[in-house]
């Protein structure tokens, strides 16, 4: 086994994040990780505070070099990390690749049989001009035919990864803004929240999955987030006040955190900022964020369906926010790290494929197998239902043979009247019509019945085709 140790830099972002990010402030860093990933099968970071460092690990940023320590305290260091290192591989027998200074490299290099320095005795400017040839040769060598596939559109199975799908999955359900909040046409389900500025593989990138417990809640919870301005009945909205605060060392922020809605901590509160505050959160909410959502009538279906959205997004390597994402400023280390506005369900099982199916069909969606061009990889698999697509979605949800709906319960659902021929003609629900209407319960499955006694009760009866 090969691995790559590469020293910490002096620059760092200015907020916790994963080492290999955190050190990424550094043009040399970048370039010997991008290195070490293309040459090692491990890689791991020598810190000046830390030691031996996981890629991975999470940490804040700090202010301290191996350079200006005493002789003894860098002997010290050193015998530290090759003591990390003989737990993590075989010093005897696995091949090394050292990325660092030379303060770095002295006391550990003589300690390692099989050991290489490809950067030994090069000046900065020469670092940088060989790992980037270095780079350059190894792209070239390996760039595929079609200039147009992207890293992680397609896994080592040939398949599109599941965090794309989804993305590509959601991008094709309608849009709304704060204000459309009561237009949704269902009562039941799970919205899915994006962000200006915000992008994952030329789509909007997901920055929230949430849901309700209690029923008929969706549109209630939303209205919490944007529109009731109290962050105490909406984490969203508090965690998006926390990361306000903390980006301009608010003093307020350990008030904010509290839950001031409980009697013992009402004496923490200042009207003033509190007020100051929620209106902030609510500005950017407002100006920034829009949704989509998508019918679940059950609620454990709901629940299961929310977290392991939540976790294969957070599980996939390439899903990282961008570098002025605001949330990097949060003080919750999972929120800046996930790149994603909640902490709930990060680490639950991720979607299966058989979940993913079911997602499909209660968005009324299907996902092609191959990504385009034009960065449009989802296409409908039904025609144009036009403004009878909402009562399509909602029949693909059901899992009865039968389903009844008054007309007041179908113009919920559509968000529109019915017009006077559906009370009148039974033609308007011809189970062989090839109009729009028609075509909605059709495509999901569905045939009209009963159809002269449902117009006369003012309810219709589906059947499973």
């Amino acid at each position: 086994m090969t691995i790559a140790l590469i020293s910490c830099s002096k620059e760092k972002k200015p907020y916790p994040c994963a080492a290999r990010e955190l050190y990424s402030a550094s043009a040399l860093f970048s370039l010997s990780y991008q290195y070490a990933r293309a040459n090692a099968d491990k890689v791991f970071i020598l810190s000046a505070k830390y030691g031996l460092v996981s890629e991975n690990k999470v940490m804040a940023p700090y202010d301290q070099t191996l350079n200006d320590m005493p002789r003894k305290q860098q002997l010290e260091w050193a015998h530290a990390v090759l003591t990390m290192l003989a737990h993590k591989c075989s010093i005897e027998d696995d091949d090394f690749i050292l990325l660092a200074g030379s303060h770095y490299c002295r006391d550990i290099q003589n300690h390692l049989p099989h050991c290489s320095l490809p950067l030994a005795g090069m000046r900065m400017g020469e670092r940088m001009a060989f790992l980037k040839s270095q780079l350059h040769t190894k792209e070239s060598a390996r760039q595929p035919d079609s200039q147009w596939v992207q890293t992680n559109w397609v896994t080592s199975s040939g398949e599109v990864s599941l965090c794309v799908r989804l993305h590509a999955l959601f991008q094709k359900l309608p849009r709304y803004t704060w204000e459309q909040i009561q237009s949704l046409p269902f009562d039941n389900g799970i919205y899915i929240v994006y962000e200006a500025g915000e992008l994952y593989h030329g789509m909007d990138r997901i920055v929230r999955v949430g849901t309700h417990t209690s029923p008929n809640r969706l549109i209630r919870r939303l209205t919490d987030h944007f529109v009731r301005e109290n962050h105490n009945g909406s984490i969203f909205r508090k965690n998006i006040g926390k990361a306000v605060l903390n980006a301009h060392h608010d003093p307020y922020l350990p008030v904010w955190t509290l839950d001031t809605s409980k009697p013992e901590n009402y004496k923490y509160i200042d009207p003033i900022k509190n007020a100051d505050t929620e209106q902030r959160v609510s500005d950017y909410m407002r100006g920034h964020l829009t949704f989509t959502a998508f019918p679940v009538p059950d609620k454990g279906q709901r629940l299961r369906l929310e977290e392991a959205i939540i976790s294969t997004l957070n599980h996939t390597s390439d899903f990282r926010p961008g570098e002025k994402w605001p949330g990097k400023y949060s003080p919750e280390t999972e929120i800046c790290t996930s790149g994603l506005w909640l902490k709930q369900g990060l680490d639950a099982e991720g979607l299966t494929e058989s979940e993913f199916a079911l997602l499909q069909r209660l968005c009324g969606l299907t996902v092609t197998a191959e990504p385009e061009r034009s960065h449009t990889p989802v296409q409908k698999a039904q025609s144009s239902l036009g403004k009878y697509e909402p009562l399509y979605r909602y029949l693909c949800t059901q899992s009865s043979d039968t389903v009844t709906l008054s007309f007041s319960e179908l113009e919920k659902i559509l968000g529109f009247a019915l017009p006077k021929s559906a009370g009148t003609y039974t033609m308007w629900w011809n189970p062989g019509g090839s109009h729009t209407q028609c075509q909605s319960w059709v495509q999901a499955g569905y045939k009209a019945v009963n159809v002269q006694q449902g117009i006369l009760n003012k309810q219709m009866t589906f059947m499973k085709i």
